[in-house]
């Protein structure tokens, strides 16, 4: 008897534990949305979302709309709408009245976040009519508030924040009644950033609360983003030094985390109030890891862009060959007809060959002026962008002139030098766009001519420091294309400043190009008469901010670069591809 009961008993709890484990995996899946883990959010959640079979049709239809959460703050918008309403439409079906407001709530943060608050307020209007008419979980009412004080917020009609601080106040008692810290970290953010917004130095207070309720969630990535809007509040009382500080705890949490865009912001915030401090060296310490971070969130951004193209434009092609294939198959059909009309009636020959020619001659008619149409809409496209180009000229020839000024006001001489050195790489790529301005082509540049045009431009340093230099340019590379120019630019500006810079004991300067195209790749030679490199292995690869600088844009062209000592000359060998 007992051992039957054992068995018995052991089933059912095996069913037990085959029944709750799909809940757990949804929990799971829920808290790394909450902890801002949206990797393993996506890969959870993805599997539910998936294997409907293993789950209750409530379960798949949450995990579903937590999925459409993840995709949204990973900048994925269009996975996300989809997958809102296709959980919005599911819980309306069985009449879950508590999910449907959450669903509708998480609508109504998607569209503020897009700014697009006509159709957030909507899901927000339907919420307060579903929490009016019928009961709901205090954490959707909790939400509910807590999205109507942002809402409030963003589009400013309540310029007291009277409104703002009323629905965070019903929000945080909420979360306080059911111990969620996280969204009690949330209202007390909000209440902060009222009182930031009417200039309320209990702004801070309401921050860092809300840094230490994230904290003690667990949820590091908010807490961080807590300290961002601390270390801004004391940017604005140009109270530096706090600044810093609390900067200084983001980036460590940040970068400890992996969070990319968190450490950008950070190290602004710090390079920004070390300036203002006067901590120049610790400044541009992080306005190198500002810039290097920088450029890898702008690429990875420009590569997801590119692939949203791609697909785009093979849907299209795909529409286009399908429009062609049903053209051949009606023309197919016509002469079809056309052939057993010529067979059977002479007659109809002939008024169907008139009606052919009359067919044909008003489609030309049509094309030609079609032909018209799009050659003047790309005259006009190519005038917007020479302006394009012009303007970029115009824009980068004035920071350049900032950045002389501005130099000239500074009495510090390695201060000075480095503006100067700023300058001239700003002018050579303002040289690269005057090209594009002045050139009939829209993406080759005459390498030759801009050479010349920036060896002009840098007699202001040998002048400066009493040098005769001789410039001249030697062969010449016209498929160059825009990106590519500006770095090659950038690189050639770099050489010739730091041969003017070291250039101590010369009475005449020798700096040189040589141009030369091959077949699989361009050779552009960059040589001078000056002391070359003490150890060239190791003071090209280690090097200062200019070699380092050289070896990144190298890199960017898929090029080599190579220095060596020749008839007493230094020179610098770039290679570039031609599929580049």
């Amino acid at each position: 008897m007992i051992p039957k009961i054992i068995i018995f008993v052991g089933f059912f709890f095996c069913c037990f534990l085959v029944h709750s484990q799909p809940s757990l995996q949804l929990k799971k899946g829920i808290d790394f949305v909450w902890h801002a883990d949206y990797d393993s959010a996506e890969i959870v959640l993805s599997e539910i979302v998936q294997r409907t079979e293993q789950y209750s049709f409530e379960e798949v239809s949450t995990a579903c709309m937590y999925l459409g959460r993840a995709k949204q703050l990973h900048s994925d918008f269009g996975s996300a709408v989809v997958l809102y309403h296709k959980a919005l439409e599911n819980f309306q079906s069985i009449n879950d009245y508590n999910s449907i407001a959450e669903c509708e709530l998480w609508l109504a943060e998607y569209y503020r976040v897009l700014s697009n608050f006509n159709d957030g307020q909507k899901y927000l209007d339907d919420v307060k009519k579903i929490i009016t008419r019928r009961k709901v979980k205090d954490f959707t009412r909790g939400l509910y508030y807590s999205r109507l004080a942002a809402y409030s917020q963003e589009v400013d009609h309540d310029p007291d924040r009277i409104d703002v601080l009323k629905y965070s106040a019903i929000a945080n008692e909420i979360a306080l009644k059911i111990n969620n810290l996280d969204l009690e970290a949330t209202t007390v953010n909000e209440i902060g950033f009222a009182y930031e917004n009417m200039g309320d130095p209990r702004s801070v207070e309401n921050y860092l609360k809300a840094y230490d309720l994230w904290i003690e969630a667990g949820n590091l990535h908010y807490a961080a983003q807590a300290l961002v809007n601390i270390v801004r509040v004391y940017i604005k009382k140009a109270d530096f030094k706090q600044a810093v500080y609390y900067a200084d705890l983001g980036f460590e949490v940040a970068e400890k985390n992996d969070y990319r865009e968190l450490v950008v912001h950070f190290a602004a915030q710090i390079m920004q109030g070390e300036e203002r401090l006067g901590n120049l060296k610790r400044a541009l310490e992080f306005a190198h890891i500002y810039h290097n971070n920088w450029e890898g969130e702008v690429y990875k951004k420009m590569s997801k862009s590119i692939l949203e193209v791609e697909k785009k434009y093979d849907v299209q092609r795909e529409k286009e060959q399908t429009n062609i294939q049903k053209n051949k198959a009606e023309l197919a059909d016509l002469r079809a007809k056309r052939n057993k009309v010529q067979r059977n009636y002479s007659i109809v020959i002939s008024i169907l060959l008139v009606l052919f020619l009359l067919t044909v001659l008003y489609f030309s008619n049509n094309l030609r002026k079609k032909n018209v149409d799009l050659k003047i809409s790309l005259d006009q496209k190519q005038v917007l962008l020479k302006e394009v180009y012009h303007r970029v000229k115009n824009n980068l020839t004035f920071l350049s002139g900032l950045l002389f000024l501005r130099a000239k006001s500074i009495q510090d001489e390695a201060v000075k030098e480095m503006l100067l050195e700023c300058q001239s790489r700003v002018h050579s790529m303002a040289i690269v766009h005057q090209q594009l301005y002045q050139l009939n082509e829209e993406s080759n540049i005459d390498l030759h001519l801009f050479c010349q045009n920036l060896f002009s431009e840098l007699d202001v340093f040998g002048s400066r420091d009493n040098h005769d230099i001789n410039f001249e340019v030697k062969g010449n590379i016209r498929e160059i294309n825009l990106n590519n120019s500006i770095f090659i630019g950038l690189i050639i500006n770099e050489l010739a400043l730091n041969s003017i810079k070291h250039a101590v004991n010369l009475k005449t300067l020798r700096i040189g190009i040589d141009l030369q195209p091959s077949p699989s790749h361009f050779d552009i030679k960059f040589f001078d008469n000056g002391i070359g490199l003490s150890n060239e292995l190791s003071e090209f690869q280690e090097g200062g901010f200019g070699f380092q600088m050289i070896r990144i844009l190298t890199k960017q062209l898929n090029a080599t670069i190579t220095y060596y000592n020749q008839d007493n000359l230094n020179y610098f060998h770039l290679q570039i591809p031609i599929s580049q």
